[in-house]
């Protein structure tokens, strides 16, 4: 019987093998005794620019600015459309932040944020990623909101976008610079 080999380093309690993103685990169900799980696949980037008007309805946020981006993503700079090439589950976290840049002077107004996904059939809300944030005038309208670690089941090819928008009152809302942000990793197991 022919034998491999391969380059391991060996670290933290596991076995990584160096050639092919995975690592050893030990596992009484396989013949082997051992089985091999892919280390974790992140995508991280932000709208360093800012400025886009939320205004007028559900807006999508473009990423400018990729922090890491690994091969299960494909992302195209400036784009909001993040597709995921890989069924399994993944944890994301996303933050935004707008400020009021004119006031209607009447009432405050509440900007919504929210993770959609087209599975094939267009554009849908990812259930409990909505989050909202308050600005009550424009002296001091920036505000900001967060989700984070909700774990979605994704299967491959599936596209992902934040949205954003006025969601009542009557001022002008725009996104303010590096504050919208989204992280992404996969859990493997």
């Amino acid at each position: 019987m022919p034998t491999t080999s391969i380059k391991v380093a060996i670290g933290n309690g596991r076995v990584i093998p160096s050639t092919n993103g995975q690592y050893i685990v030990t596992d009484s169900t396989q013949n082997e005794g051992i089985r091999f799980i892919d280390l974790p696949s992140y995508f991280s980037a932000y709208d360093n620019v800012g400025g886009i008007d939320v205004s007028a309805g559900w807006t999508d946020i473009t990423w400018d600015t990729e922090r890491r981006k690994d091969g299960i993503y494909t992302h195209t700079a400036d784009s909001a459309v993040i597709t995921i090439n890989k069924t399994t589950d993944f944890i994301f976290s996303f933050d935004f932040g707008c400020d009021m840049t004119s006031s209607s002077g009447s009432v405050p107004s509440i900007s919504a944020a929210r993770l959609v996904v087209d599975t094939g059939g267009g554009y849908t809300e990812v259930a409990g990623t909505r989050c909202y944030t308050f600005h009550d005038r424009t002296t001091a309208g920036e505000a900001s909101s967060s989700v984070n670690n909700i774990i979605i089941s994704v299967t491959s090819g599936d596209d992902f976008k934040l949205q954003v928008q006025r969601f009542s009152g009557n001022d002008t809302i725009v996104t303010l610079a590096d504050t919208c942000r989204i992280f992404i990793k996969s859990i493997e197991e």
